[in-house]
Order: structure tokens, then sequence, then C-alpha cells
């Protein structure tokens, strides 16, 4: 070896910024504060879609979209009905997580993903699969919305006290103070419509599923174009 390589390898290193400085430390506490205020705009923004989902009208309910689906007027499942529970909540998951990726802080923007990740793996699960167990009470035949040989049942008779019910015997208040009664044809396009809407909540259980899917695209995006690759940014 020359004498100039061993000045080179015997030269010490001087770090220019340290890794970690009281900065970091107070971005950090900054980020955790402000992670858990996301949280709750988070919980709120779900809590709301919550409740308009207990109390649905006409607008509550749309065509099953899902990407990379062919959706027909004419084709089969043309008539399936989707609720706006699941849009509305993915809605507010990706918009508090995107606040977050934009401050730029690799820290905040994880505890974020996390809180999303957490969030929607746990509540709005479990708020899905009630709401599919109570369509499942109102398909059963005799004790739903179908016939069957022990009549309507307890879950018609829930059925008969809610808004559309209510509607229901409107209709035929109305048909019996004008002298006629309400046609099997209209019976039977109430009884479909309701189907439709009870089956609506098992299909809400596809579409979180694929919208869930987009999201992580969404993330995977503004982090590949905010974020440089590195340890953390994999964490």
């Amino acid at each position: 070896l020359s004498s100039g390589d061993v000045d080179v390898d015997q030269e010490e290193k001087v770090e220019i910024l340290p890794p970690h400085t009281a900065l970091n430390e107070v971005a950090a506490e900054i980020g955790g504060s402000y992670s858990a205020l996301e949280r709750c705009l988070l919980l709120a923004g779900m809590q709301r879609a919550f409740v308009h989902a207990n109390y649905p009208d006409d607008s509550t309910f749309s065509p099953v979209v899902l990407d990379g689906s062919s959706n027909s007027l004419y084709g089969a499942g043309s008539r399936a009905l989707q609720t706006n529970l699941v849009e509305e909540c993915l809605f507010a998951a990706r918009r508090s997580t995107l606040r977050a990726f934009a401050t730029g802080h690799t820290g905040t923007a994880s505890a974020a993903a996390n809180v999303c990740v957490d969030v929607l793996g746990r509540l709005l699960l479990d708020v899905l699969i009630r709401r599919a167990e109570l369509g499942a009470s109102l398909l059963k035949p005799g004790e739903g919305l179908l016939d069957g040989q022990s009549g309507l049942g307890q879950a018609a008779l829930s059925f008969a006290k809610s808004k559309a019910g209510k509607g229901l015997r409107g209709v035929h208040g109305a048909g019996a103070r004008s002298g006629h009664r309400v046609g099997d044809e209209e019976l039977r396009n109430q009884t479909m419509l309701g189907v439709a809407r009870a089956t609506a909540n098992f299909n809400d259980l596809e579409v979180v599923a694929d919208y869930t899917k987009r999201l992580e695209g969404n993330f995977l995006k503004e982090i590949d174009s905010g974020y440089p690759r590195g340890h953390d940014t994999e964490q």
C-alpha cells in the first residue's frame, strides 16, 4: 500500500449532522399529537356515515360499481345495489391519511396509515358484518321480507315499523281511502325493492374489499412520489 492509501484509511469520518437531533424529537412529538388528532377526525367521519346508514333513503343506495367490472343496464346483476356507507368511510380514511402524508414526516405518515388500517380492519368490518346479519334476517323465508309457512315473523314486524314499512302502510291507507286496494304487482315491486336493499348489506362486503385495494394503490403512489427510498420509508 502507498502512503496515500494509509492516510485515507486513517482519516476519521466527521458527521456534519447527527442522525438524530433535538429537532427530530420535537417533530416526532408533534407528529404523535397530529396522528391522534387525525384518528379522532377519521372516527368522527365514520361515525357520521354510520348514523346516515341507520336512516336510509333513496339516496343511500346506488348500483354496485366495482373496479374492472362491466356493469350493464340489462346484464346479470344489473339491479344489485350497494349503500354509500363504504364510500363515505373510505373517503374519510383517504382524506385523513393524505393529510398526514402531506406533512413529509415518515413517522407521522406511518402512524396515520396504521390507524387507518386498524380502524378499517376492526371497526368498519364489524359494522358491515352486523349489517349483513341484519340483511340475512330480513331475507329468511317466513321471518323477513319473503313469505313462508310461518308468516312474516318478527323481522317483518320490525320492517313494518321502519321508514320503509311506514311508507308501505301509507300506500295501503291511501288505496283504502280512494276505494281501491294496492295491486299484487305493486306489492311485488315493494318486496323486490326491500330484498334488493337488504342484499346491499352483503354487497358492501365485496365493495369494501375492492375499495380497500384502490386505497392501498393510492397510498403506494403517495409514498413513491413523496418519500425517499430507505429503511424508514420501507417500514
